[in-house]
């Protein structure tokens, strides 16, 4: 919504990083971040990493890690959004490592 895209970043960070917050799916979350930081993209490009360490993007499906985070520029172009990238593949990949892959994101 309007509202969500003029949230300051603080207020975002908080509310994605909330483990209250209570979306239909983690897609969601991601898809929010992405609008929020286009909706003023000179000012809250540098923001992404930042914001994206909250999303669990290993919960996300591989189809949707492939072709929308992967294809996403303001991840590829990041290398600490990159390195989040790798974190939920391998997740995908190495099901029998899942164990030793837990961090906030995977829960």
């Amino acid at each position: 919504t309007e509202e969500f895209l003029l949230l300051p970043f603080k207020q975002v960070e908080e509310l994605i990083a909330s483990p209250q917050l209570n979306v239909p799916c983690e897609e969601k979350v991601f898809t929010a971040v992405i609008s929020w930081v286009k909706h003023d993209l000179p000012e809250r490009q540098k923001m992404v990493p930042e914001l994206l360490k909250h999303v669990r993007l290993p919960l996300l499906s591989r189809d949707f890690l492939t072709s929308n985070v992967d294809a996403e520029p303001l991840v590829r172009e990041d290398s600490s959004c990159h390195h989040l990238l790798l974190e939920a593949l391998k997740y995908h990949l190495l099901p029998e490592q899942r164990a030793t892959l837990t961090s906030p994101r995977t829960q």
